[in-house]
């Protein structure tokens, strides 16, 4: 059921009980808007739900010169659109009348790209069921490489965020009353928290690098299955300090050990490990694929202090 009520000069949809254009949805989406970086140069828009159309008008008055393409599977709402909103704010997107997965394997086939993708797919008050794993790799697929993806979860964050834990990013937790959203992003830009890249090891991992330490120098360098830590001796006292995303298992010792595990990414408590207070615990770590222009995304502020770095002459920089 579509109910279409009109106040003064302006519109509202609501679809299945749930509003689909009204102030309220375009101010959720402009708050969403907000958490894109400003230098982030966003050229392609793709909206997966077109709603009544609320998502364009702040789109549009986001991105003026973006081009913007929205996918709808409902013919009605694509024709409410037209004659409610995109008459009234006097632009109209590239209009796809299909259904989304449909859509994303023809821009897959194309070898489109878009710099910001919009999901807003609902049943009702229900997310879409089209949440697979496949559709959100082919989503992964449309995503350019510095991309974000914003998605509008409703009620349900709960039960889909660790759907899309498997294939996206979570940049940040956004909440507007009584909508629960995410900004999604490509693995491999600095989020902490991200899995480590394929083939990445920590410098703990190394024994260079452990055979380096001097303060404090450790008693000895040990291994364990494949990880490696540093054991450090005080008469029949051990502590021992490991540095990895596997979680260690110690060998038996001789006398009392204490025992410091510092995973990488994930800091979520562990069966068998106690956080403790002594030593700060809660340390997490990003990772970022960097290019030659690593500092094309970066702030204003940080690509003045680089140029600051650049023209003293008592540091130098070294690629190995």
């Amino acid at each position: 059921m579509i109910k279409v009520r009109k106040y003064f000069d302006s519109y509202s949809v609501m679809v299945g009980g749930c509003y689909q254009l009204d102030p309220y949805m375009t101010a959720l989406w402009r708050k969403m808007l907000k958490n894109i970086y400003p230098e982030y140069k966003t050229k392609t828009v793709l909206m997966l739900g077109l709603g009544g159309g609320g998502g364009i008008e702040a789109v549009r008055k986001k991105f003026p010169d973006a081009h913007i393409t929205a996918v709808e599977h409902d013919p009605v709402m694509v024709d409410l659109a037209r004659k409610m909103t995109f008459k009234e704010i006097g632009y109209s997107p590239e209009l796809i009348i299909d259904d989304a997965n449909n859509a994303l394997k023809s821009f897959s086939l194309l070898g489109k790209k878009f710099d910001i993708v919009i999901l807003d797919i609902f049943v009702g008050a229900n997310p879409s069921p089209l949440y697979s794993n496949e559709f959100l790799l082919s989503l992964s697929g449309v995503l350019s490489k510095n991309g974000y993806l914003l998605t509008n979860f409703y009620k349900k964050e709960k039960e889909l965020t660790p759907v899309f834990k498997a294939f996206f990013s979570s940049w940040k937790r956004v909440r507007y009353k009584n909508n629960r959203m995410r900004v999604y992003r490509h693995f491999g830009l600095g989020n902490i928290g991200d899995p480590l890249p394929k083939g990445l090891i920590n410098k703990e991992q190394s024994h260079i690098f452990s055979r380096s330490i001097i303060q404090p120098r450790p008693s000895e360098i040990i291994e364990v299955d494949g990880v490696i830590g540093l054991r450090y001796c005080f008469g029949p006292l051990a502590i021992e300090v490991y540095t990895s995303e596997t979680e260690p298992v110690p060998k038996p010792w001789r006398g009392i050990r204490l025992i410091f595990w510092f995973p990488i990414t994930n800091t979520r408590s562990k069966k068998g490990w106690s956080r403790n207070l002594l030593v700060k615990s809660g340390r997490q770590e990003g990772f970022v694929q960097l290019s030659t222009d690593f500092s094309k995304f970066w702030s204003k502020h940080a690509q003045r202090h680089l140029k600051k770095w650049k023209e003293n002459t008592n540091y130098a920089t070294k690629r190995q």
